[in-house]
Formats: C-alpha cells, sequence, structure tokens
C-alpha cells in the first residue's frame, strides 16, 4: 500500500486487465477534429461489445501536473497499474484545449491547490455541453471543505486528499470509468436488440455528413419500416414481439456484415452502420457509398433477407418491409434534411405498397431503376446469348485494301431491342460484368476467326476493345493465351485496342503488360486517341503499334483549322514513334482527301462500311476486285452515317 505524494514512491502493480478505447463517445463531446477523421461511434460501440469487463486500463488519461517530477511518479504508478495511454499538461492554460485535442476519458489533476485560476478552468469546462461529461478527480492537499464542495458543484466526480492511497486510487479510477461505460451503454444502445439507438444514429449521421463535405464523398441513409409487426404483436403478444424484433436486427446486421456494396476504405468508419431508432424503424447508414444505386442493392438485399419466414418458438411469422432511400449531398448537408428526406421517401414507399424502396428524388428513383434493370437484363443477356459482334473494317489509304477490322459488341435486348453500346458498356464498367463480357468477347472473336479459316478465308488482323479493368487482371494474359490455343487461332490476327485513359495509371506495370503481349505477337492500338491527356513521355515507354484518332476530332476536318493542326500533329507525332495512325469516324470524302494527304495510315467508318455481322464481313472480303482491291460496300449509308452520331460506333 503506498500513499502517493509528491516525493513518494512504489512497488507492485495493481492488475488491471483492459479498457476498450470506449468512452470518447460523442456524449463526452471531446471529439472536435472533423470529429473529422475519427468516427466517433466506432468507439462507442466498442464500449458496447466490452461493456462487461470489469477493468478499464486502456482508458486515455489527461494529467494535469505543474510539476515534471510530480507527473513522472505519478506516471510510474499509473503505467504499472496497467495504464499506459497517459497525456501530460504542465500548464494549466493549456488544459481545456488540451481536452479537445486529445479527447481524453478521464481528466487528473495532480497536487491541485483549488486556487481561483484552477476554478475557472473547472467553470470554462462545465460550461461547455460538449466536453463537460468528461469525469474529473482532482489529488489536492487543500483540505478547505468549502473549496472541495465547490469543485464538486463545477462537476468533479472526485476530490482525494494527499496522500492517497494508491490501491484506493485505482480503484476509484476503475469505478468511474466503469460507471461511465455503462452510462454510454445506456444513452447510446437500444436495450432490446443491443444496435445504436436513434441519439447515436443521429451523431454518426452528422458525422458521416462532416466526411462527406471535406471529402467529397457520397453517402445513404436507409429508413426501414417492418409491415405488419403490429398484427405479429397483438396476436402473438410483446413477448414474442420483442423476440422478432431481436431476430430481425440480428439478420439486418448479418446481411450488412457480409455485404459489398459499401465502398471499402482504409478507414473502418466507412462501414455500415445499423441502428433501430423506435418501434419498429430501423435505419441504416452507408456512410460512403460510390453511386446511389449502391443504397439500392442494399434496399433489395435487405427486403430479400427479410422475406425468409422467422421462427418464433412453434410459430412461423413473415415479415416484409418498406424503405426510404436518401442520398447526401444530393439531398441535403444537415441531418435534418437527410431524416426528413428518408422519412418522405419510406412515406412515398408506403403509399405505392408492394414492399417496395423508394428514393427521395423522383429522378434519382427512375435512374437508378432503370440502371438496376439493364444491369438484370444483361445479366440474363450472357446467360441468353443476346450479345453478338460486328465487325468494322480498317482501309489501307495507299491500296484501299482492307488491312484490319475492329470487333464491336452488340446488344439486341429482347424488351428494348436495339441498345447503343454507348449506355449499356458505361454500366457493364460500373458493375464489373465489363470482366464477363469482355470474356465472352474475346472467346466469341477466336471463334469466329477459327471458323473464317475453316471456311478458306483468311481474315486481316482483327482488334477487340478490352476495357481497363479486363486489362489488369493478374490472369489477363493467361486467359488469352488459353482462349487463342482452345480456338487454334495464332497471335497475329488478333489485335487489342485500349482507351488512352488505360495509359494514366502505372505506366512501367502497362508497359510490362504491353511488351508480353508484343511477344505474343498480339499487336496493340491506343484507341480514341487526343481525349485522354496521356503524356508523351508515357507514349514513349510503351512498346505500341498504332494510335487511333478519335471521331471528334475527325469531323472536324474542313470546319476547325484548331482541329486540323492536332490532326496534322497527331500523325508526325507517331510516325517518329514508330508507330501507324488510323482514323475513325471517317463519313466524308473530304475526311479521306485531307487524311492521305498528310499521311495518316489508313481509316475506318460509315464512308466505307458500317459495322456489319460476320457472314456480311466475309463476303466483303470476298469480293475483292482484279487489281487486288475490296470493293466499297454498295449501299445508301446516308441514314448509317446519321446514326452514327448517336453510338459509340467508328
Amino acid at each position: 500500500m503506498i500513499d502517493l505524494m509528491n516525493t513518494s514512491t512504489h512497488t507492485g502493480p495493481i492488475k488491471e486487465s483492459f479498457l476498450p478505447r470506449s468512452l470518447t463517445a460523442p456524449e463526452t463531446g471531446v471529439a472536435t477534429q472533423l470529429e473529422t477523421d475519427n468516427d466517433p461511434i466506432a468507439s462507442r460501440e466498442e464500449t458496447h461489445k466490452h461493456s462487461n469487463n470489469t477493468s478499464y486500463t486502456d482508458a486515455k488519461l489527461l494529467s494535469v501536473s505543474s510539476d515534471p517530477v510530480n507527473f513522472e511518479i505519478m506516471q510510474a504508478f499509473l503505467k504499472q497499474s496497467g495504464y499506459t495511454n497517459i497525456v501530460p499538461v504542465y500548464d494549466l492554460n493549456d488544459v481545456y484545449d488540451q481536452i479537445h485535442v486529445v479527447r481524453p476519458d478521464i481528466i487528473l489533476f495532480d497536487n491541485m491547490s483549488i486556487s481561483e485560476s484552477e476554478f475557472g478552468i473547472l467553470e470554462k469546462i462545465q460550461a461547455n455541453k460538449k466536453i463537460r461529461q468528461v469525469p474529473i478527480v482532482i489529488l489536492t492537499a487543500q483540505t478547505e471543505l468549502s473549496a472541495k464542495l465547490r469543485a464538486l458543484e463545477l462537476g468533479v466526480v472526485e476530490v482525494l486528499p494527499k496522500p492517497v492511497n494508491s490501491n484506493e486510487l485505482a480503484l476509484r479510477l476503475r469505478n468511474i470509468l466503469s460507471v461511465r461505460t455503462h452510462q454510454n451503454r445506456l444513452a447510446n444502445y437500444d436495450p432490446l436488440t443491443h444496435l445504436p439507438n436513434r441519439e447515436s444514429f443521429i451523431t454518426r449521421l452528422d458525422w458521416a455528413l462532416k466526411y462527406s463535405k471535406r471529402y467529397e464523398t457520397s453517402g445513404a441513409m436507409l429508413l426501414v419500416n417492418l409491415n405488419r409487426f403490429k398484427n405479429i404483436n397483438d396476436a402473438l403478444g410483446p413477448t414474442s414481439g420483442d423476440r422478432l424484433l431481436k431476430a430481425v436486427a440480428d439478420r439486418l446486421q448479418d446481411t450488412l456484415r457480409k455485404s459489398d456494396m459499401v465502398a471499402r476504405f482504409e478507414n473502418e468508419s466507412s462501414e455500415a452502420t445499423l441502428s433501430r431508432i423506435g418501434g419498429d424503424e430501423f435505419s441504416v447508414l452507408l456512410p460512403v457509398i460510390t453511386h446511389p444505386e449502391d443504397a439500392a442493392v442494399a434496399a433489395q438485399r435487405i427486403q430479400t433477407q427479410l422475406e425468409k419466414p422467422f421462427q418464433l418458438g412453434d410459430k412461423e411469422v413473415y415479415v416484409s418491409c418498406h424503405i426510404g432511400i436518401s442520398v447526401f449531398p444530393n439531398d441535403g448537408n444537415s441531418k435534418d434534411a437527410i431524416l426528413h428526406a428518408a422519412g418522405a421517401s419510406l412515406h412515398q414507399a408506403k403509399l405505392e405498397g408492394k414492399n417496395g424502396y423508394k428514393f427521395y428524388a423522383g429522378s434519382l428513383n427512375e435512374k437508378v431503376v432503370h440502371r438496376l434493370a439493364m444491369e438484370n437484363q444483361m445479366h440474363k443477356a450472357l446467360a441468353e446469348k443476346r450479345f453478338f459482334i460486328h465487325y468494322q473494317p480498317k482501309i489501307d489509304f495507299k491500296t484501299g485494301n482492307v488491312i484490319g477490322a475492329e470487333a464491336l459488341i452488340r446488344w439486341e435486348c429482347c424488351q428494348r431491342g436495339y441498345i447503343s453500346p454507348a449506355e449499356f458498356i458505361p454500366v457493364a464498367e460500373e458493375t464489373g460484368l465489363i470482366l464477363q463480357i469482355g470474356d465472352w468477347v474475346i472467346n466469341e472473336v477466336c471463334m469466329q476467326i477459327n471458323q473464317w479459316i475453316a471456311a478458306g478465308i483468311t481474315p486481316p488482323r482483327i482488334a477487340i476493345n478490352v476495357s481497363s479493368m479486363q486489362f489488369k487482371q493478374m490472369k489477363f494474359l493467361e486467359q488469352l493465351q488459353a482462349t487463342l490455343e482452345s480456338h487454334q487461332v495464332e497471335s497475329r490476327f488478333l489485335g487489342i485496342e485500349l482507351t488512352e485513359s488505360t495509359l494514366m495509371d502505372n505506366v512501367n506495370e502497362i508497359a510490362e503488360l504491353f511488351s508480353n503481349l508484343r511477344k505474343m505477337g498480339v499487336k496493340i492500338a491506343i484507341d480514341d486517341f487526343g481525349t485522354g491527356y496521356s503524356s508523351l513521355s508515357h507514349l514513349k515507354k510503351l512498346p505500341l503499334d498504332e494510335l487511333k484518332i478519335d471521331r471528334s476530332f475527325v469531323i472536324g476536318i474542313g470546319k476547325e483549322k484548331d482541329t486540323e493542326a492536332i490532326i496534322m500533329a497527331i500523325i508526325a507525332m507517331a510516325h517518329n514513334l514508330g508507330l501507324s495512325v488510323i482514323a475513325e469516324g471517317v463519313d466524308q470524302e473530304q475526311h479521306v482527301q485531307f487524311l492521305n494527304q498528310h499521311g495518316c495510315d489508313g481509316y475506318q467508318g460509315y464512308l466505307f462500311s458500317k459495322p456489319v455481322p460476320a457472314s456480311e464481313f466475309s463476303d466483303l472480303l470476298s469480293s475483292v476486285n482484279t487489281n487486288g482491291q475490296y470493293l466499297r460496300y454498295q449501299e445508301d449509308c446516308s441514314d448509317a452515317v446519321n446514326q452514327s452520331h448517336k453510338t459509340v460506333d467508328k
């Protein structure tokens, strides 16, 4: 047993084990730096998780002492007692500011004289509702009862006379922290489901809105209301009703825990939070999402999980739900605005019935529904083989021969008919379906090349568009090689086209991939050149074969002198780098004349041929005249040219 005085020493640890880093909950009000990067609710959840622990030595202590030697003595004792997270303050004037910066779980004033200046600090702390709940313990040699009472009136929880017994101090710290943990749990958690309650949810929402504003991210709130709960509660009794609410909470928690619709960042605070905000209503906060559609995915999964029956004793019951969704910052920048938007959208969802979900913004709701419908339709199209390939020839300026072709994916939806690639490709990229679609295109083209060769037709090199996501897959080269071998196709018949934006990432890694493709015998072209702002230093490092001038430049020929100058510069630069140049979107004779005059190697566009099915492309290859030139596709191209402006066709 040791008495702690300014010159005292002690030996022998007092065993304590663990304090969840929990007592910095927002109710203490000590999170001020965006409550910035640190999500306050995370610590509150740890409080609840470890609320049965009896020791709290992981707490953060702010130790105030004007004497460094005195602090060293106190620190040595506290460390032997298990407390290691101790922050010293030697100047009384710094205490108030340090509380906001350090966010302590408890403040320990050691050897305090309880002077007027010290009372002034206590009054300042007490006046700030954000920090006045932090427990304060005073160790003092001051024996006047009036000073002690005044300190207690100002919110101090313990005033201990010095010398103080070390065991007593350790136990008092433990008990104070234990009470604080219990208070936080009562204040911030629903006692039935053990989920964060409404107040806790609102605090987390407020933090998420600040995070969204600072880092320019988006998030969403889902308000979930159970249907038929009152009927079940009335029929089976409140005990069964409580059991159902707990079962719903567990199932929703499990659904969100396993979900992948929330954007994942290094900050754990980006994870979804489920709360019970009252009665049969739950809320879900998605602090960081990539697209509003992610909230719709979450809503769909919640509804799917709740459709499964719940077992209450010998009774099997069914519940469903309506969900209102608000997205920030689209629907507001304040917690009141987001709560209102979620409530209004929930009300609208109930009016429409059918256990659905509804976004607050009608236009956003239509957009999300449309996108999700397209995603589902693309899944079906892959399964039902409703995608197909058209081939657009590339023409050599010098000979007029077809020197290649670009394979372009097409889709005829069973419900909507023909859908432009400009509409479905971005959705495929956002959802990751582009990987499956890309693999299908490579397989389909290789199979078609094999069929042409088997029929005695030697095709030119066929270029396949590969998305950045697909290209950067670890096994892309292996899968490409395996597909070529499975269809017995030589790599000289295949080319790869990548958009210029692909070059903006890791150049060294991209260069290695390009080199391996070249070793395989696959030619590489950069598509839509001039729109991705890639640097010349990137081009110099990459083993490329071809640049394709984007159609947006070609249409300016004969109209814009600046555009013509850019085209001439691209051609000259590419030739200096040893690359051939193909112009896209050529649909007028003056395009051909200008490009040919300035040394462009080839072109593709509606002037020669629109993209055509494999059978028509075969006929085109077969219709060679006696001079060895492929005949121009004879048809009225005027309608096709007009349509080219509305699609991503070359």
